[in-house]
């Protein structure tokens, strides 16, 4: 079996966090007495804003390289 690269391997652990983020996120979100959960829309923006979060965490660990 061969070793995965770096950049797949940390591309991967992202993933796996922000897939456990909304997990608890969801988890909260159904546990949570009516009176107590977020607005609709906040809990959206914290959805899509985890991956973007990510991804903006991914390509500062691992810039691209620049042409020469």
């Amino acid at each position: 079996m061969t070793a995965m690269p770096q950049p797949l391997l940390l591309a991967g652990l992202l993933a796996l966090a922000v897939a456990i983020a909304w997990l608890r996120l969801a988890l909260w979100q159904a546990r949570a007495p009516a009176a107590d959960r977020a607005p609709l829309w906040r809990l959206a923006l914290l959805v899509v804003l985890q991956p973007a979060a990510a991804g903006l965490l991914f390509l500062t660990l691992q810039p691209p390289r620049c042409p020469r």
